[in-house]
Order: structure tokens, then C-alpha cells, then sequence
């Protein structure tokens, strides 16, 4: 049996003084580790170019001095791991997550430390991950987007003073020379999807397209959920694909969405009482009370309603739309027409960060958009201040 290969990043260690090593990488490069454990019992580690500034950081952390040590050294993947462990995802969405940090972040900036960070770091990632690596504009985007985020709390501490990913140009980025897969709807374009669909499940359009809800989040909804009186949508849990009710995608995703017209209340009404649902019935099942499927609903309804209303092809270069594509419509809106900050439009989309709203859709273009239903009557109601109030 042939002996396992190390992977390439491996190296060797050498202890010099209690906690602290030294790290030799294949490449040559060789670094100082201390590790020890913090006063809540967690395992910490900090990385230092020589060693007496590992030394150094030793001594303070013995003297008392372990805060302000730690603020003054941290690294990058110090912070990143403290960063991650409280936060509260899916464990799909986490597992992408730390799959992303350990093949693309961290390998480029993890030993860097905070204060260290430049735009041009992030930068150098960002191509890489793109020009080497070969990962698409989404991938990429993502890694820059929770980077972004995990620096931007690290402002909120008083760790650092600005975040770096705040000057970074746009130099290097890859483009295919096609439009972005995020655009929203024109008004046009969501009469003629809700007219193609078949008459059960067309309310689906204005809902989404207003609420701004993931197809997960609109599986799961009973109609206790939905306060018809004042238009306001309460999200406390998400259908999985395989069926299975669980919470929403992040902590950020328990939210009230005040944002249903007086129209589309009025057809939910009469939805309700056709159907004859309870409050706690699903607020939509398929014809014979199946529930809300996400990978049926696209493939046997929505797609098919895109074909038949022309948008499979758009002339401009757009790719077909996808139920998500009616979630960009909504946060779009809120942005564009009804004039929200990106703070604002997170808390209502269950954005953890408005730095990942601000990411996603500062690239549209008043200009060209046309939108939800014209005025989208109801928006100057006074429901809207819940916006700041939940």
C-alpha cells in the first residue's frame, strides 16, 4: 500500500517555548504560531512572522495583557473562526461556507494579520479565485461577500478602523461579456409570467415579487402566517428540498415582511375561503394538498409558464427568470422605487449583512427598470414605518 501524500500546504513544525511553534511551508515560507486557551476555554491561535514577536505575544497573554495582545496581533483566520461559531445557519449554508474559507480564504489572507489587510489583498484573492482557480462570478462573489462581512463586524468591534473590502476597485474582475443572472422584472415581463401560468398558481407571482420571500420560505407559510388586514407576511421557518420544515436560512431570516398590496390580499382572501383552509393549513398546496415543492413547482409550473410567455429568450441577453428572479424583483423595489436603505432592504429580504444586499444589487440601473405593478399601491401606507419599529 503506497503511504498517503501530504497535501501541498503541508509543512513541518518545530516548538521553540511553551505554546509556540515553528511552521515551515513547502513553498520555504516560515511563520510563528502561538496557541492557547482564552478565558471562555476556547482553543485560540495567532501567526506572527518571527518569533519574537510570537514571543512577545506569549509574555502578554501571561501578564494579563491577553485583549490587548490579541487585538493588536489577531489574524484573519483568528477572527474569521471566532466570527463563524455563533453564527446561526443551516448546516448546508454553513458547510458552504467553511468550504469556501478553506480552499479559497483563508489559503490567501488567513495569516494576514487584521490591521495588515489591504483592498489589494482582497483584490489578489478575488483574481485568483477567478483567473486560477476557475471559479464563476457567483462562487467568487460569495467568498468576497462573507470576506466583506467578517471584516465589517471586525470594524463593529473596534478591531479595525475601515474595512478594506470599501476600497477595493473593480480592476480584475472577470467578465463573460452577458448581463448578470440578478436583474428584476419589469411590470411588463410579470404580467405576461403571471398570465402564462396556470390560474392556481399564479397568485405566486405577485406574492413573491412583493414579499421578496425564497420559494422555501413560501412552502412553508400557513395561514396564520399572513396578517390580510395590514399586508404583512410573519417568516419563522423554511421547507427544504427534501420536505422537511426547519428554520430560516440564518438567524437574519426570522422577520415580518409589511409589504403585500391591498390587491394581492383581496385574492388571497378569496383563495383561502375557495380553498377552504384553516389557519393552520399551508398557505399553498398543489391541487390535491401535496405541498409546495421547490424543484416541481419550477420544473413542472414555473418553467413552463416562462416558455409560454416568451422569457425563456430574451432579446437583451438576460437568462430565463427562476422564482428567485421574482425575490431580486421585490428587493429591487424596495431599493429603487420605495427608496429603502440597504439596512432596511436586509432586514426585510433576511440578509444577515447589508453589505451582501448592497453586493447583490447596487448593480441595477433605475434607468432599466420597470416595475412591480406600477406604484404598487399601498407602499405610501403607514405600515411601511414597521420597517424601523420590528
Amino acid at each position: 500500500m503506497k503511504p498517503k501524500q501530504k497535501p501541498k500546504s503541508a509543512g513541518r513544525a518545530r516548538r521553540l517555548s511553551p505554546g509556540v511553534g515553528q511552521f515551515t511551508y513547502r513553498t520555504g515560507r516560515v511563520v510563528y504560531r502561538f496557541r492557547w486557551t482564552d478565558g471562555a476555554g476556547r482553543r485560540q491561535v495567532a501567526t506572527f512572522d518571527t518569533a519574537e514577536e510570537a514571543e512577545e505575544f506569549r509574555l502578554s497573554i501571561l501578564n494579563g495583557r491577553g485583549e490587548e495582545a490579541v487585538t493588536r496581533h489577531m489574524t484573519f483566520m483568528s477572527w474569521w473562526n471566532r466570527w463563524m461559531e455563533p453564527r446561526d445557519l443551516l448546516p448546508s449554508t454553513r458547510k458552504g461556507y467553511e468550504s469556501l474559507a478553506r480552499n479559497h480564504i483563508l489559503p490567501a489572507i488567513g495569516s494576514l494579520r487584521l490591521s495588515d489587510i489591504r483592498a489589494s489583498h482582497l483584490q489578489t484573492m478575488h483574481a485568483d479565485m477567478l483567473q486560477n482557480k476557475g471559479l464563476s462570478d457567483s462562487h467568487s462573489g460569495k467568498a468576497l461577500e462573507q470576506v466583506s462581512a467578517c471584516l465589517q463586524d471586525a470594524v463593529a468591534e473596534g478591531l479595525l478602523t475601515v474595512n478594506p473590502r470599501s476600497k477595493m476597485t473593480r480592476r480584475g474582475r472577470r467578465h463573460s461579456g452577458k448581463k448578470t443572472e440578478r436583474y428584476a422584472l419589469s411590470v411588463a415581463e410579470l404580467i405576461a409570467l403571471e398570465s402564462a401560468m396556470d390560474e392556481y398558481w399564479a397568485i405566486l407571482v405577485p406574492f413573491i415579487a412583493e414579499t421578496g420571500l425564497r420559494i422555501g420560505e413560501v412552502s412553508a407559510l400557513t395561514v396564520a402566517d399572513v396578517d390580510l388586514d395590514h399586508g404583512r407576511v410573519t417568516v419563522t421557518k423554511s421547507r427544504k428540498k427534501t420536505g422537511e420544515v426547519g428554520p430560516p436560512k440564518s438567524k437574519a431570516g426570522y422577520r415580518t415582511v409589511p409589504t403585500l398590496t391591498a390587491r394581492t390580499c383581496e385574492r388571497l382572501r378569496a383563495m383561502i375561503a375557495q380553498r377552504r383552509l384553516s389557519q393552520h393549513s399551508p398557505l399553498f398546496t398543489g391541487p390535491r394538498g401535496a405541498v409546495l415543492g421547490q424543484d416541481n413547482f419550477r420544473t413542472r409550473v414555473f418553467n413552463e409558464a416562462v416558455a409560454k410567455a416568451g422569457l425563456d429568450k430574451l432579446a437583451d441577453g438576460r437568462s430565463a427568470p427562476t422564482p428567485h428572479t421574482l425575490r431580486h424583483t421585490a428587493v429591487t423595489m424596495w431599493m429603487q422605487r420605495a427608496h429603502l436603505s440597504p439596512y432596511q432592504a436586509a432586514r426585510l429580504a433576511g440578509h444577515e449583512s447589508s453589505i451582501v444586499t448592497e453586493a447583490i444589487y447596487t448593480h441595477l440601473n433605475p434607468g432599466e427598470l420597470g416595475f412591480v405593478r406600477d406604484a404598487m399601491e399601498g407602499w405610501g401606507r403607514a405600515d411601511l414605518r414597521a420597517v424601523n419599529e420590528d
